[in-house]
């Protein structure tokens, strides 16, 4: 059995991470962690479990009885809590960014591996039926070799989003706005689909909140060889939308929420184009279908994060995100901010 410890627990994320490891079978809560004193006991007594108002006492007081620790705080806090868990000897799972600064989220991957711990972060539209069956498909090799990708994420966000937790809109504090809040989910798909691109081309702005940070963000990444991705993020949009495409030289996939259909070329597509002189403009034909995808109401797959980082941790399997794909999605956004800022392409330098 598991021993978690969740800090940021009385926070809006905090009852996800609690309900995942209560679910859990392999998993057990032993204490929570939160600054907001009349919160933070209000919950301890509902849950039944010791409640710390800062990591340190929990670690010098607990951490005998912990093996991982959940960490769901403010961005600009994540570095130090992961270093002090990953001191401690725990395995740290910890809401997305692992850092603010590449070099920062570098140096927690190398402290994890020194010190034989697990280290993790949560990106859970990963778990989601929809996007695992589209990566299913795609590792099958049915729609062939990539040549590009798109996906567009925009929700809305009234000013109060930010005035309730004002490190969202603080450069120092945040990293960013809408680039290191809502756009590292499809960021990340387009890491888990698609691999390390060699080049990051971004455009970002503000264009309807009060604050310094982006709300709007447009970003191209080059592979090389003439394969690109590109994606779409901001929190202005009435309606919203949320979908990714993924186009092969075989077919392509159309991935949105609770959604998947598949399209499949009727012929080789490189023999095709060199050969058909049937009309200038002749086209290939395509084949679609719906995939059928099992609906689940109220879920934000959590739980799958958390369940495969248990078993991780016993030795069964690895977790949803490993630590190097954490890293490099720091250093993906950080050259996008970099990009965004000096309004050139930034050649992407990972060190792993």
């Amino acid at each position: 059995m598991i021993r978690w410890a969740v800090v940021g627990a009385a926070g809006v994320v905090g009852k996800h991470h609690i309900r995942s490891i209560l679910d859990d079978d392999k998993s057990t809560l032993i204490a929570i962690c939160d600054t907001n004193v009349v919160k933070g006991r209000e919950l301890s007594e509902t849950l039944q479990v010791d409640w710390y108002a800062d990591l340190d006492s929990l670690l010098t007081e607990k951490g005998h009885q912990l093996d991982a620790v959940s960490i769901c705080t403010p961005h600009y806090l994540h570095y130090e809590q992961v270093a002090a868990c990953i001191a401690s000897g725990k395995h740290v799972l910890v809401e997305k960014p692992l850092a603010i600064s590449s070099e920062k989220a570098f140096g927690l991957v190398q402290f994890a591996d020194r010190q034989g711990v697990l280290l993790s972060t949560i990106q859970q539209y990963r778990c989601r039926p929809e996007i695992m069956k589209a990566k299913q498909i795609m590792d099958s090799g049915q729609i062939g070799d990539l040549y590009r990708a798109h996906a567009v994420h925009t929700t809305f966000r009234t000013e109060y989003y930010f005035r309730s937790a004002p490190w969202r809109s603080s450069k120092q504090y945040a990293g960013a706005g809408v680039i290191m809040n809502q756009a590292p989910h499809m960021i990340d798909l387009m890491l888990w689909f698609m691999g390390v691109p060699k080049r990051v081309t971004a455009v970002s702005g503000t264009v309807r909140h009060n604050i310094e940070v982006d709300d709007i963000v447009s970003v191209i990444f080059d592979y090389g060889n003439g394969i690109q991705s590109t994606i779409h993020c901001n929190t202005v949009q009435i309606p919203g939308q949320s979908y990714i495409e993924l186009f092969g030289d075989k077919g392509n996939l159309h991935v949105e929420r609770d959604k998947l259909s598949k399209s499949l070329l009727n012929c080789d597509i490189n023999v095709f184009i060199k050969r058909d002189q049937s009309h200038i403009y002749a086209m290939p034909e395509a084949v679609t279908e719906d995939i059928p995808i099992n609906k689940v109401e109220n879920q934000t797959y959590h739980g799958t994060i958390f369940s495969a980082f248990s078993k991780a941790v016993t030795g069964e399997g690895k977790p949803i995100v490993t630590a190097r794909e954490a890293y490099q999605l720091v250093g993906i956004l950080e050259a996008i901010i970099e990009s965004s800022q000096k309004g050139v392409a930034v050649e992407l330098e990972l060190k792993i």
